[in-house]
């Protein structure tokens, strides 16, 4: 497969797939951050959890429900996952839709918002656990 690359202006590598056939865009953010980087046994689980709350509430949206909300609004789909290396936050929208994907991602990652009973649930149900 072809790609194209740049650096954002920000200074991100950016990939392209150039996929003409395709009503849709694929968008991530790859955060080379993982379990592996946690130490045992005290911080079991951190790098889950710290993924888990960047799902709920940024700058421009206050909480889980509205950053699903917009996406769901335009058609697409939003997740994340945590391995070993890393944590990659992605979004899948219509073409039409890249603007608001690209700032919703960007709003996740860059400007979280990490609210105290957010972290107290994500310790207790999350790395706490383990």
């Amino acid at each position: 497969m072809n790609f194209e690359t740049a650096i954002s202006r920000q200074g991100m590598p950016v990939y392209v797939f150039p996929m003409p056939h395709v009503a849709s865009i694929a968008l991530g953010i790859l955060v080379f951050a993982g379990t592996r980087d946690e130490k045992w046994p005290e911080e079991a689980g951190l790098a889950h959890a710290f993924e888990h709350m960047l799902f709920q509430g940024n700058s421009r949206m206050r909480n889980s429900k509205e950053i699903s909300g917009e996406i769901d609004s335009v058609g697409g789909s939003l997740n994340a996952f945590t391995s070993k290396e890393m944590t990659f936050y992605h979004r899948v929208v219509p073409c039409a839709a890249f603007d608001i994907g690209v700032k919703s991602l960007v709003g996740q990652v860059k400007s979280s918002l990490f609210r105290e009973n957010i972290r107290l649930a994500e310790k207790h149900w999350g790395w706490q656990s383990r």
